[in-house]
């Protein structure tokens, strides 16, 4: 932006750019304006822009205005508006399904859904094998009195107890990637709640 002056320093004119210009007194010029130049007595001035205030929010201009003998022209910054705040049911054209799907969207992209899940699957699959033999080898020892007569005491072999649980783990286990997708998932469903 250029402001133009007379020489009484007053402002006559301004514009947008100093690109192709065209005089207060009717004179063009091709070619680009600089600060300070002179045509006819009338001289153009490069208008710095400043910032007032701080935020996202621009709040347009203030000026062209003279300040100190410079040509200034001020840019208005505010605060972000607090945002709207989420509908709940009861409101008009309240849609359960569709802000949850706009909130999983948001806040699950579905490659870390897919990622995860798939994780989990893998762990449960390899793990197939192993469960299968942890219990092929359990086994239950009868304790038999000195008379060759059973007892009422029956006791699980323990390594192979302990084994069987190792390999069960993962099945009840969620990895931790899984366990923060589905707290997203219940955050989301909380959120958006199916009206009653």
């Amino acid at each position: 932006m250029f402001v133009i002056e007379n020489e009484a320093g007053e402002k006559v004119d301004q514009w947008k750019s100093g690109k192709n210009p065209v005089w207060p007194n009717g004179a063009s010029m091709s070619g680009t304006a600089t600060d300070g130049m002179i045509i006819a007595g009338y001289t153009a001035y490069e208008v710095a822009q400043v910032t007032e205030g701080e935020g996202p929010r621009n709040l347009g201009f203030r000026g062209p205005e003279k300040v100190d003998g410079k040509w200034q022209r001020v840019k208005l910054q505010g605060a972000a508006l607090p945002p709207p705040p989420d509908p709940v049911p009861g409101d008009e054209g309240y849609d359960h399904a569709a802000l949850r799907k706009t909130e999983f969207e948001k806040t699950l992209p579905m490659g870390d859904q897919a990622d995860a899940i798939l994780k989990w699957a893998v762990a449960i699959r390899m793990k197939q094998s192993t469960v299968a033999t942890a219990i092929d080898n359990l086994s239950i020892d009868v304790a038999v009195d000195p008379d060759g007569v059973e007892a009422d005491v029956i006791t699980l072999n323990t390594d192979s107890l302990s084994a069987l649980k190792s390999a069960l783990t993962p099945i009840f286990d969620l990895p931790s990637d899984l366990d923060a997708i589905v707290g997203k998932w219940t955050a989301g469903k909380a959120k958006f709640p199916k009206p009653e």
